[in-house]
């Protein structure tokens, strides 16, 4: 599966269509950055890329692999809960699900969660033919959402057990305090990018490598010095 500069920035694209659904607006822009400009009062937001080690030639851990190739990690983060929760409400639907997976909307499998953050909906598609699913989780907590999708060739159950993992790691997380710092062109730390699960994480990643970093307020490409957005 090919990484591409825009592979994590599918949902806020969504998003943004969905936030504004009079056709003359969604016209009027360019790119997915500017879509993310129509969320109303977010502050933030970083995304992580991931993929399984053998892709980038590592060899991938014997034991316990984890049940997706490709993991996507976008945190958005707003500037109070009431806003978080009026983008929760136009993001938790088949509609959003679907253009992120690429699938008709009744293609697509959705549960409501009442066990993670303060609301939360999971997205399941499953094609047996192809040796293909894609899991979507959105989960808000206060005034951040985190958006979370795996794909893989494993079947729904452990791909949906994998994501509520990931997202069970960032609920536990403390809201970062250090400022955001460009490690190498592509990646980044401090800020939300601490939150994520990086490198010494083997035990959350299970052979999953962090690949790209972005910072979505500024552009759709990794993420480069000085560009970081400042945290709220």
């Amino acid at each position: 599966m090919k990484i591409t500069r825009r592979s994590a920035l599918l949902l806020p694209l969504a998003l943004g269509l969905v936030a504004r659904t009079a056709p003359a607006r969604a016209q009027d822009v360019s790119s997915p950055t500017d879509l993310l400009a129509l969320l109303d009062g977010l502050e933030a937001a970083p995304a992580r890329v991931y993929v399984d080690a053998s892709q980038v030639g590592l060899p991938t851990p014997d034991a316990d692999p984890a049940p997706v190739t490709r993991l996507t990690i976008t945190v958005l983060v707003f500037r109070d809960a009431d806003a978080a929760k009026d983008a929760y409400r136009l993001a938790a639907t088949t509609l959003v699900a679907g253009a992120l997976i690429g699938a008709e909307p009744s293609a697509i499998e959705r549960t409501e969660r009442d066990d993670l953050g303060d609301n939360a909906v999971q997205y399941l598609r499953e094609q047996p033919e192809r040796h293909v699913t894609n899991g979507l989780l959105l989960v808000l907590a206060g005034e951040v959402g985190y958006i979370i999708q795996g794909l893989g060739e494993h079947d729904g159950d452990a791909t949906i057990t994998y994501l509520d993992e990931i997202a069970a790691f960032l609920l536990a997380q403390d809201a970062p305090t250090a400022p955001v710092t460009v490690v190498q062109d592509g990646t980044a730390s401090g800020g939300w990018f601490d939150v994520m699960p990086g490198r010494d994480d083997e035990d959350v990643l299970q052979g999953l490598l962090p690949t790209f970093d972005y910072d979505l307020l500024v552009n759709d490409s990794p993420i480069v010095a000085p560009d970081a957005t400042p945290e709220p």
